[in-house]
């Protein structure tokens, strides 16, 4: 079996490692004894030859060979180690990534044969220099496989004294001195180390730059030089922090879409497969511009974006782009960029870093640099009418949206979603049960656990799910929750045509705002009951938007009016028809019989050929008193409540602005 892998193995430094396993909880290592000539017996009559260890590195294919099939196979990268089977006549095993360091076993350590690895985990100068910088050197991580054993004879161990002779800095303390520290971790498996000082309980031996000593265990030892003794531990828990991440070959992708001659949007990617294929950038109008060779990240760790040349990208002062890498997952870093000079070519260099810039340095290590050209102004064919248009809100559609909304969830979901549905809160049970009522689709079974979560928590399942999903590091899906709704909300609209929009009734500006604000805080009952009173006499049928149109049109006549010069002001106010004036009937907690009759008073602002600008005030409706207008008053509505009461049938009016 040959599958690719994404594993940076830093030449000899690491190796990769096949596992197996029969239920997914308890793993060993996969071993498969066999012969060169057994393999060309089972490749007999194949028409391709079998590529050689030297080109499966550099393809990163890893290659198993098994005469049986587990229930599973995984491939694990993992510190270089140098294994060999010793029994009770002993033996010596050595490192092939650090030579000076060596484990004697002698003769009676071990009663029986048994396989013992040894790993050498050399520790970066650049990463002690930035983490600490020169108050401190460290030697090789040294560990012995398997851990945590006790051998009936003690063992020598051999380990290079930190830091080099040739480099006074961090030679600086001396490897004879007292700052010399022996650090030991007795913790097992993928367990994160915990360090102790055994140097107290371990008499040194210092022999050509290397220090020996003895132990009855099997564990990690660490030697560390620093003149602070105290903070030995500390500062090796700094520096093992850090050079614990795994390192992977991962890809940069970045998307662009340029909006109008200043700003456009980027979609920055870091993954470690082909998803950039299927990302959905793709159906929103994004531009591919840029695409890097595999290069070496670490998990978990920041990565800063930052842009040089003509693009700018739009920060507030202090802040960064940052985005942290996950292996195979879809990590996304959004952001907006501006262009410094639009009589330039829009085109500049993305910097992908391990550090924040620093404008004082001359030099910049960074991950990876692209270069990129925005591509051109994407347009949008947009229907303008004169003022907000009120449409009634149809349930049904309502929830045929929402139920594709959850297919499309579901549908990107796929194995993630026994991961979110144990965030959720549900049981292992009822994760079973959704998985035997949908045995043979994975599709049912995601869309099954959204069906109930939505019904479960009603009003609050979105925001809780994005937080999940945001959790388990879906963010693909979070941006799908966030974006979904608007896009299909603009495609609603423009399903419309301009004759049905003509048809409805334009509110003017003196009206559309106050009604707008009653119709979206309204319930939806009295919603439908008020659109119906607005409705033109013809008895079109009004078209269905959501409630997120009626928000895009408020900002749409925002921005209208703003635009638009002073003569025009008046021309753009559309006459009222009389008919649409109400007058409503009911019953106030008293008993009292209530008749509310709307009037409105239209202002028109407008210039005169001789360059005066004048106010027109028209009333419609039923006539009231004089009113005083007062200045920047440009919405207004005059309502008349009359109360009959039932004793003695007299009225009272009232007027309310």
């Amino acid at each position: 079996v040959e599958i690719p892998h994404f594993a940076s193995l830093r030449g000899r430094e690491r190796e990769l490692v096949i596992l197996r396993s029969e239920t997914g909880e308890s793993w060993k290592e996969h071993h498969c004894e066999h012969t060169q000539e057994e393999l060309n017996q089972i490749l007999n009559g194949m028409d391709e030859d079998l590529d050689t260890p030297e080109e499966l590195e550099r393809k990163r294919i890893c290659r198993i060979i098994t005469r049986d099939f587990p229930q599973y196979f995984a491939a694990v990268s993992r510190i270089k180690q140098d294994s060999h089977l010793i029994g009770p006549e002993g033996g010596i095993l050595s490192s092939t990534v650090v030579p000076q360091v060596q484990a004697v076993f002698p003769e009676g350590a071990l009663t029986k044969r048994i396989r013992v690895g040894l790993q050498a985990q050399p520790v970066s100068v650049n990463v002690v220099r930035k983490i600490l910088g020169n108050k401190a050197s460290f030697s090789p991580i040294v560990t012995l496989e398997p851990r945590r054993r006790k051998f009936h004879k003690p063992i020598t161990m051999t380990i290079p004294v930190p830091g080099s002779n040739s480099d006074p800095v961090l030679n600086g303390f001396g490897g004879y001195t007292p700052t010399l520290r022996l650090l030991c971790s007795i913790t097992g498996g993928t367990t994160p180390a915990q360090w102790e000082d055994i140097t107290g309980t371990t008499p040194l031996t210092f022999i050509n730059d290397c220090v020996s000593f003895t132990t009855n265990v099997s564990a990690r030892f660490w030697l560390i030089d620093c003149r602070q003794v105290q903070e030995s531990i500390n500062f090796s828990t700094q520096v093992y922090r850090e050079i614990i991440c795994v390192p992977y070959m991962a890809k940069f992708v970045i998307f662009a879409k340029t909006h109008d001659h200043i700003e456009a949007r980027l979609r920055c990617f870091c993954m470690t497969d082909d998803k950039m294929d299927k990302t959905l950038e793709q159906q929103e109008n994004f531009t591919e511009v840029a695409r890097s060779r595999d290069v070496e990240v670490l998990e978990g760790k920041p990565i800063y974006a930052d842009c040089f040349g003509n693009l700018v990208p739009l920060t507030k002062s202090g802040q960064h782009h940052l985005f942290s890498f996950y292996a195979f997952k879809e990590n996304r870093l959004a952001l907006f960029i501006k262009i410094r000079d639009n009589t330039q070519e829009p085109c500049g260099r993305l910097s992908f870093m391990k550090e924040p810039r620093n404008y004082r340095a001359l030099t910049q290590n960074a991950i990876c640099n692209l270069n990129i050209t925005l591509p051109l102004i994407c347009t949008f064919t947009a229907l303008s009418t004169h003022g907000c248009l009120i449409f009634a809100v149809d349930p049904q559609e309502e929830a045929e949206k929402r139920e594709q909304r959850l297919a499309v969830i579901a549908d990107h979901l796929g194995f993630s979603w026994t991961e979110l549905a144990r965030d959720l809160g549900f049981s292992e049970e009822k994760i079973n049960t959704i998985r035997n009522e949908n045995p043979n689709s994975l599709l049912d079974q995601s869309h099954a656990l959204l069906n109930q979560w939505a019904q479960r928590e009603a009003q609050h399942a979105t925001a809780t799910l994005v937080k999940q999903l945001t959790k388990i590091n879906r963010m693909d899906i979070v941006h799908l929750i966030e974006t979904g709704l608007n896009r299909s909300t603009q495609e609603d609209t423009s399903s419309h045509t301009y004759a049905e929009i003509e048809q409805t009734i334009a509110l003017d500006h003196s009206e559309g705002f106050s009604a707008l604000h009653e119709d979206i805080d309204s319930p939806r009952p009295r919603r439908h009951k008020e659109t119906a009173s607005r409705s033109p006499v013809s008895g079109q049928q009004v078209p269905v938007v959501s409630a997120e149109d009626l928000c895009s049109s408020l900002t749409s006549l925002h921005e209208t009016t703003g635009r638009s010069d002073a003569s025009a002001m008046g021309d753009d106010l559309p006459d009222i028809p009389p008919q649409t004036v109400t007058e409503e009937k009911y019953t106030d907690e008293h008993g009292n019989m209530v008749v509310k009759k709307i009037t409105r008073k239209v202002i028109r602002k407008y210039v005169s050929p001789d360059g005066l600008e004048t106010q027109e005030v028209t009333v419609e409706g039923s006539q009231q008193e004089a009113l005083q207008i007062q200045e920047g008053d440009a919405l207004s509505r005059v309502v008349k409540r009359t109360v009959i009461h039932k004793s003695d049938r007299k009225q009272r009016s009232d007027n309310v602005n």
